[in-house]
């Protein structure tokens, strides 16, 4: 899946292989938030993916971070929040349940 396939009204799947083959991410639009990017393993520490750094075992180095590159550019087209699933300093600081984002 190159193009981003639209699931739903504002959901979106994104290609993002290299860690794993056939790995995804998922872009979702929240009536208040605005855009949300679900990164499954296309990164797993923001400071790792601000530096492109990516871990080191990956099926594809140079395709992760064509996938990292191509989430970049989303996040500023669509002005997109970035919520990186394995990073525990960023998940401290969102909305948790009982919380909800909208």
């Amino acid at each position: 899946m190159n193009d981003p396939a639209v699931i739903a009204r504002r959901r979106q799947v994104l290609s993002t292989p290299g860690h794993t083959p056939g790995s995804q991410s998922l872009m979702v639009h929240l009536a208040n938030t605005g855009y949300v990017i679900l990164s499954g393993d296309v990164a797993h520490l923001e400071g790792n993916f601000e530096r492109d750094i990516g871990p080191a075992l990956n099926v594809d180095k140079p395709e992760f971070i064509f996938s990292m590159d191509r989430i970049k550019e989303f996040m500023r087209e669509f002005n997109a929040q970035l919520f990186i699933n394995q990073d525990k300093h960023q998940a401290d600081g969102l909305k948790l349940l009982p919380d909800y984002w909208d």
